[in-house]
């Protein structure tokens, strides 16, 4: 616990706590701001290999949203590691994923979910609030 093997996306929440893929462990790890550590969930489909690397970002209910790029999905967790959601490529309203590794939400009039994917795409998924 606390200790990393090959972290790779990072993000933060409103109360400062930052939440590290930690790929190497199939984990997402939390600290507090000033690294201590508070939690850890287990990411099934998280290995080390080429192309393989998980991304973060959370949404403004800070619902943590990871790419598992392995297994060509996006999955939702809450903060305890239980899975709320997945995003397979073909269940992607106007879009298509091969290979997810960057995510990143992006709020405004029109909230969204976009993905950067290794086939050289963007794919953006409207948001519900």
């Amino acid at each position: 616990v606390g200790k990393f093997m090959e972290p790779v996306g990072i993000t933060t929440d409103t109360a400062g706590h930052v939440y590290v893929c930690d790929n190497g462990n199939s984990r997402v790890q939390i600290f507090t701001r000033d690294g201590q550590f508070v939690s850890t969930f287990s990411v099934p489909g998280w290995e080390s290999m080429v192309y393989s690397e998980p991304y973060i970002t959370l949404d403004p209910k800070e619902t943590i949203w990871v790419t598992v790029p392995v297994a060509k999905e996006v999955r939702a967790y809450d903060k305890s590691g239980k899975l709320l959601r997945t995003i397979k490529s073909q269940s992607v309203p106007g879009g298509t994923f091969e290979t997810p590794m960057g995510i990143a939400y992006v709020g405004g009039a029109h909230p969204e979910l976009v993905i950067a994917d290794l086939e050289n795409r963007l794919v953006r998924i409207p948001y519900a609030q």
